[in-house]
C-alpha cells in the first residue's frame, strides 16, 4: 500500500450527460482504512461520481488518484484489477444461474471446482458474513430482492477489494439484515479495507461512518468527519434549505370497506391472512424481510396465485384475479423495485406514464392514439406529482430514482384507482424526494383512495398510517391502530414476540 493517508482523491471531476451536468469540479479526499458516507438528494451525482471510479464511466474533465497514483479507467475491468470494487443499485446478478454459481461467477474457483464442492465453499463464506439462511444451491431469481442485495454484498467482499463501494446497500434490508450488514463493514475497516457509503438513510449514516461528503446538483458541498454533522445539518447541506416537518398532519378521513381479504393462503409464503381496507385509508404493512409482506400483496393484485381463501371488493367476491382484472376493477400495484418491475427504462417518461391507460387515448375503432390527449395527460401529472424532466421524450432510466417514482405514480392515477398498493415506496430515494412522496399518499387518501403500503422503515409506517399490520412467518401476527402503535411494539411484532 501507497503511504500516502488517502486511498483515493478527485481532483475537478466533471461529467455531463445530455441535458444534466452531472458532475461540476467535483474535488475531496478519501482516507485509507475509513468508512467515508457519500449522501445528497437524488440526482446529485452520487452514483455517476461512484461509476467514474469504478470504470462504468469515463470524466470529461479532472483526475482520479487512487493509492497515490493518477489511474485513468477505461472499463470496469481497471478498477477491478486495482481492487475496486461496486456493488449498485442495480444489482449485478444472473438471475438464471444458481448462488453459488453468482458467488464464482468469473473467478478461477468457478472454473476448478466442481457444482457440490463450489456449492460447499459457498455456504461457509456466506456462514461467515452471517448469511447462513442463503441457500447456496437455490436459483437466484427465486431470492427476494434483500437477499440479493446480501448476496451482492457477500460476494464483493470475498474478492477481498481494497476499496468497495457499497451504492444504497440497505435499501431493502430490514433491520435485522442492516445489523449484519454493519457488522461485515465494521469487519472490513478492521482489516484495513475502505469503504465508500452511499445511502438516503441519515441515522445509517451517522452510525456507521468515519467522514462524510455532500453533493449537491453535480457539486462538492462539504467533506468533514461524522461528529461534525447531525441529520439537520446533513439535511441542509443537502437541500440548501431547512426541511419542513418530514410527515404530514395525518387528518383522518376513513369510510366505508372497499377491500376485504379473508384467510388468503399460499403455501410456503403465507396462511389465514384477513384484513380490510377501508375507503380514504392508509393500512401500513409492517414485518422483517421474508414475512410474507409482498408475497401476500402480489396475490391480492393477481401477480401470483393463492391456494386459498376470498377476496372481496366492494363487497363482491372476486374469482381468478389477475392483474388485468384487478386494474380493470380499479386497483394499482406500485412495485418494489421500480426499475426492474414498475418501468420500462429504454422507453420515454411520456410512454411509461401512459402503458396502462393506451386505451384512453385511442380510437377503439382504428387503434389511432390521440397524441393531443395523450400530451395533456402527462402534462397534467407532471405538475400535479412536480416530476423533474427535461422533456416527455426523456427516457426514463436518466431520472433520478425519486422522479422515476413519481412516474410510476403518475401512470397509476392516470386510471383514478380506488385501490393503490405501494410497496417500499420511498426505497432509494432522498429525503426531499421521501417528503413529496409522503404528502401525495397522504392527500390521495384524501381524495378517498385506499392505500396498502409496504414499508421496512417502522418510522414511516408510523408517521403515515391509520392501522399497521405486522406479519411474521407468512402470518398477520398483530394489528395496531395509529395511535396505540410504536416502534419497540413494531419490531417485538416482527420477530413473533409481541405480548399484548
Amino acid at each position: 500500500m501507497n503511504e500516502t493517508t488517502y486511498i483515493l482523491e478527485y481532483h475537478g471531476i466533471t461529467k455531463g450527460f445530455p441535458g444534466v451536468q452531472a458532475l461540476d469540479d467535483v474535488s475531496f479526499k478519501i482516507e485509507t482504512g475509513t468508512v467515508h458516507a457519500l449522501v445528497g438528494e437524488n440526482g446529485a451525482g452520487k452514483s455517476t461520481l461512484m461509476k467514474v471510479t469504478g470504470g462504468a464511466y469515463i470524466p470529461e474533465g479532472g483526475e482520479v488518484v487512487y493509492k497515490g497514483e493518477k489511474v485513468s479507467f477505461l472499463q470496469p475491468a481497471d478498477a477491478l484489477q486495482k481492487g475496486i470494487r461496486t456493488v449498485y443499485q442495480e444489482l449485478n446478478l444472473v438471475e438464471k444461474l444458481k448462488v453459488h454459481e453468482n458467488m464464482f461467477l468469473g473467478s478461477e474457483e468457478h472454473v476448478v471446482l466442481r457444482d457440490k464442492e463450489e456449492s460447499v465453499k459457498a455456504r461457509a463464506i456466506l456462514t461467515d458474513y452471517g448469511l447462513e439462511k442463503i441457500d447456496p444451491r437455490r436459483q437466484v431469481g427465486r431470492l427476494s430482492i434483500g437477499e440479493r442485495q446480501l448476496l451482492e454484498i457477500a460476494k464483493s467482499a470475498w474478492a477481498n477489494p481494497d476499496l468497495l463501494i457499497m451504492d444504497e446497500p440497505s435499501s431493502s434490508l430490514s433491520s435485522s439484515e442492516i445489523e449484519i450488514l454493519f457488522n461485515l463493514i465494521k469487519r472490513l475497516r478492521k482489516e484495513g479495507k475502505t469503504i465508500i457509503y452511499i445511502s438516503h438513510k441519515l441515522t445509517e449514516v451517522l452510525e456507521i461512518s468515519d467522514n462524510i461528503t455532500v453533493l449537491r446538483d453535480g457539486k462538492h458541498v462539504i467533506t468533514a468527519p461524522n461528529k461534525e454533522f447531525t441529520e439537520e445539518t446533513l439535511i441542509t447541506h443537502m437541500v440548501n434549505r431547512k426541511m419542513g416537518k418530514q410527515y404530514p398532519e395525518r387528518v383522518s378521513n376513513v369510510g366505508e370497506v372497499v377491500l376485504e381479504v379473508e384467510n388468503l393462503t399460499r403455501a410456503g409464503k403465507f396462511k389465514d391472512c384477513s384484513f380490510t381496507l377501508h375507503r380514504g385509508e392508509i393500512l401500513g404493512f409492517s414485518g422483517l424481510m421474508g414475512a410474507g409482506r409482498t408475497e401476500l400483496m402480489r396475490a391480492v393484485f393477481g401477480l401470483d396465485p393463492y391456494d386459498s381463501g376470498t377476496i372481496r371488493l366492494r363487497g363482491k367476491r372476486v374469482n381468478h384475479i389477475s392483474p388485468s382484472k384487478a386494474k380493470d376493477l380499479g386497483m394499482g400495484f406500485v412495485s418494489e423495485d421500480r426499475r426492474l418491475d414498475g418501468l420500462v427504462l429504454c422507453r420515454s417518461t411520456k410512454e411509461n406514464t401512459v402503458l396502462p391507460n393506451l386505451l384512453s387515448y385511442s380510437k377503439r375503432l382504428f387503434g389511432v392514439i390521440n397524441r393531443k390527449q395523450e400530451n395533456e395527460a402527462v402534462d397534467a401529472q407532471k405538475e400535479a406529482l412536480n416530476i423533474k424532466y427535461a422533456n416527455k421524450d426523456h427516457k426514463v432510466k436518466y431520472l433520478s430514482g425519486g422522479n422515476q417514482q413519481k412516474v410510476i405514480l403518475s401512470k397509476w392515477l392516470l386510471m383514478e384507482p380506488e385501490i393503490l398498493i405501494m410497496d417500499e415506496p420511498t426505497r432509494g430515494i432522498d429525503v426531499g424526494a421521501k417528503k413529496e412522496i409522503y404528502d401525495i399518499i397522504h392527500e390521495l387518501s384524501l381524495e378517498d383512495l385506499g392505500v396498502l403500503l409496504i414499508s421496512s422503515e417502522n418510522d414511516e409506517l408510523l408517521g403515515l398510517c391509520d392501522r399497521i399490520i405486522v406479519m411474521h412467518d407468512g402470518s398477520i401476527e398483530k394489528e395496531f391502530a395509529r395511535e396505540e402503535a410504536n416502534a419497540d411494539d413494531l419490531l417485538l411484532a416482527a420477530f413473533g414476540r409481541f405480548k399484548s
